[in-house]
């Protein structure tokens, strides 16, 4: 099997707020030859964090309705770390953001410890290679990765959320990011091939 992993985490703030840390994360295994929507094996874990603030609290619960009672009950950073390295072993790892993912784990678990996972690219960069002709272009000028939630991409590609439109929770969000990339795999989503009523309108696919 061609197995890989999509890694997704929630967090109390974005890079720029240094108190900022992952208080969920999680992992879905797909297999690029199997199933198109089906993970081979998922696992989520809450996580305390060493950091807790007010502001972090209240971005919780506006972005995840993740309170602070399910926070501060969680495993410490530390030993979520254990069980995430067994999970994850020696899988290739890619994430809707990579970049902020990958930024935040080692913010949150890692301290002075090396980082074993092998990150092996970003989704939504090549989702966004792939819509170019929609989105224009997949980066900005600078040369940073152009946002497109997660949300937005799934839309587009013809896809739902496993169990509904629940978003901003680290399993449905990993498992919405694997299917769209099993489906890139196969050729099965591209970019409209017409647009009359621009990148807000209705638009047709291939599939």
């Amino acid at each position: 099997m061609a197995e890989y992993g999509i890694l997704d985490t929630e967090t109390t703030g974005l890079l720029e707020h240094e108190w900022a840390r992952v208080i969920e994360i999680g992992v879905a295994v797909f297999d690029s030859e199997g199933d198109l929507f089906e993970p081979v094996r998922t696992w989520s874990s809450m996580v305390c964090p060493d950091v807790l603030t007010d502001e972090g609290l209240r971005v919780a619960w506006q972005i995840s309705q993740i309170t602070e009672a399910e926070i501060r009950s969680a495993p410490p950073a530390h030993e979520v770390w254990l069980d995430l390295f067994y999970e994850v072993d020696d899988l290739p790892i890619l994430c809707w953001n990579t970049p902020f993912d990958k930024a935040m784990v080692r913010r949150s678990f890692l301290g002075d410890m090396a980082d074993p996972i092998e990150w092996s690219g970003d989704v939504m960069i090549e989702f966004g290679e792939l819509f170019r002709s929609v989105l224009g272009s997949s980066r900005h000028a600078g040369g940073g990765p152009r946002w497109v939630t997660l949300k937005r991409a799934m839309s587009m590609s013809g896809l739902k959320f496993p169990g509904g439109e629940q978003s901003h929770r680290a399993i449905g969000d990993c498992i919405g990011t694997g299917q769209i990339r099993q489906h890139m795999l196969r050729g099965l989503i591209g970019p409209p091939k017409e647009n009359p009523k621009g990148l807000h309108g209705k638009m047709k696919f291939s599939f």
